[in-house]
């Protein structure tokens, strides 16, 4: 984590600094010292979503959905933010404890698309040839204007500093804290989990960072297992080896996270792996359940694949972006192994990143992967085609931001296109996608790669991570932007 004004290192000897960051490293586990957050508190998380790329060669590889139908059709959908007077945007200076609290349904408020949300009216249904799926440039609206639907820009500095940026790795939220892990080759070299505090506007470090570029110093590996971590280091390629404290070593994290109610903040490196936060930096705050349901047979593996909470399930799914026929699968608690739950998306050859975001009412997800969105349930198995996204003609995908909005009852889509920061929103229920668009000077230069926007349905306040240059050299910190989509949470 980087040391931002006034903020603090992560230094394990002091307890004073423990209770400052948030943190168990003083032999004793912290009792939620300012809101330190807890897995228990059953807040649902409904808007995962996460990418996967090709090889890691230092950028982003994955084809910008090649194979696309060139139908282009444009329908007359547009979105726009709420007005409303209330909240402005997440953070704030609110000095007020967290706490757990109570948990947050993450329920969506409702999936009517004349909602006082939408900004614009549907003029039917789209049409195309390509398995019932159309591709679709949106059209252009106007910016929202009020509070609730403004961007907002953070100076949480004040606090515990920003954390370094860590490219090719995205957020999650849950429970009124987001959560940053990752980094990995050529970028941040540690392991530890960096958390903004959303109601206290600061970012906290809540676990020691164990960094791999002291690889060699680390006794527990044998030389051949060092040997191995020095060039996955160098080379962007995972292996299954752990850090001193037993603890998974930094990767590129793309979309490869959820929270999990009841069991924290969730990644899939090699194997899943969940992360305590109110235990903070205490042995046992990560928890080893399974190894990944996909078997890693070269390097471009790191990237195809996300993870995501389906509320339904009451458990972790994943997708795989490339090379399998079975699609999906689910973490069984009970076999402690994987189930599959989608057999039937779209397969073949593409690799590319993965990114989704669940509708919890109906146990729909939009999913990217392969080149291509589609609709995916993995409570029944089901796969949907879905028009696809277009802007000025060309397919939109690769590495993006995604989200479900439940203020709008739509998916939440945020990309670099065209040299600048652009958002949209996906209709299920009408098949459609509409341009949509935030008051205020939002992050307009921001890559929006990776899945660095959350939603936390606690309250309910969208936190995204701006960066202009997405290979930004270690030691940068991200900008810290809010936005709310209504006045109630």
């Amino acid at each position: 984590m980087a040391q931002g004004n006034g903020g603090n290192r992560f230094l394990p000897a002091s307890a004073a600094v423990c209770a400052a960051l948030l943190v168990t490293a003083c032999g004793e586990e912290l009792e939620n010292v300012d809101g330190l957050p807890s897995a228990d508190d059953g807040t649902e998380q409904t808007e995962e979503t996460s990418d996967g790329n090709g090889s890691d060669s230092g950028e982003s590889t994955g084809s910008e959905g090649t194979g696309a139908d060139e139908s282009g059709q444009e329908g007359s959908d547009t979105d726009q933010g709420t007005g409303g007077s209330g909240t402005s945007g997440g953070g704030g200076t609110d000095s007020g404890d967290s706490g757990d609290g109570s948990p947050d349904s993450g329920e969506q408020d409702g999936t009517d698309s004349g909602d006082s949300t939408d900004g614009g009216s549907d003029s039917g249904d789209q049409t195309g040839d390509d398995s019932g799926s159309t591709d679709q440039d949106p059209p252009k609206s106007d910016p929202a204007e009020g509070a609730a639907g403004t961007w907002i820009k953070q100076d949480p500095e004040a606090g515990a500093g920003q954390p370094d940026y860590r490219p090719y790795s995205g957020v999650t939220a849950g429970n009124g804290f987001v959560y940053y892990w990752g980094g990995g080759h050529k970028t941040h070299p540690g392991n530890d989990v960096d958390a903004y505090d959303i109601a206290n506007n600061r970012w906290v470090q809540l676990t020691e960072e164990e960094n791999w570029e002291n690889v060699w110093e680390w006794d527990h590996l044998t030389q051949d297992e060092k040997e191995a971590m020095d060039a996955s280091r160098r080379g962007g390629w995972e292996v299954d080896l752990l850090s001193p404290r037993g603890r998974p070593v930094t990767k590129h994290s793309y979309a490869q996270m959820t929270w999990w109610p009841g069991h924290g903040y969730c990644l899939l490196k090699q194997r899943l792996w969940c992360y305590d936060p109110k235990m903070g930096d205490a042995d046992g705050a990560w928890t080893d359940l399974a190894k990944d349901p996909f078997p890693f047979n070269n390097t471009g593996q790191i990237a195809i694949w996300d993870l995501s909470y389906d509320p339904g399930l009451d458990t972790v799914v994943t997708v795989a972006g490339s090379g399998y026929s079975e699609r999906a699968w689910a973490y069984n608690p009970e076999t402690g192994g994987w189930d599959t739950v989608v057999t039937d998306g779209s397969t073949g050859g593409n690799y590319t990143e993965v990114y989704s975001a669940m509708n919890p009412e109906t146990g729909w997800s939009t999913v990217y992967a392969q080149q291509r969105w589609q609709q995916m349930n993995f409570q029944t198995g089901e796969v949907k085609q879905m028009a696809q996204l277009r802007h000025n003609g060309q397919a939109v995908g690769a590495s993006l931001s995604i989200e479900w909005a439940p203020e709008l009852g739509k998916a939440l889509v945020a990309k670099k296109v065209d040299g600048r920061l652009r958002m949209w929103t996906y209709d299920p229920t009408t098949d459609r996608w509409s341009d949509f668009e935030l008051a205020g000077e939002g992050p307009m230069n921001a890559h929006g790669k990776w899945d660095t926007l959350a939603r936390d349905p606690k309250t309910g306040t969208y936190v995204f991570l701006a960066k202009e240059d997405e290979n930004a050299n270690e030691g940068q910190t991200p900008e810290t932007w809010t936005f709310h989509l209504s006045e109630e949470p």
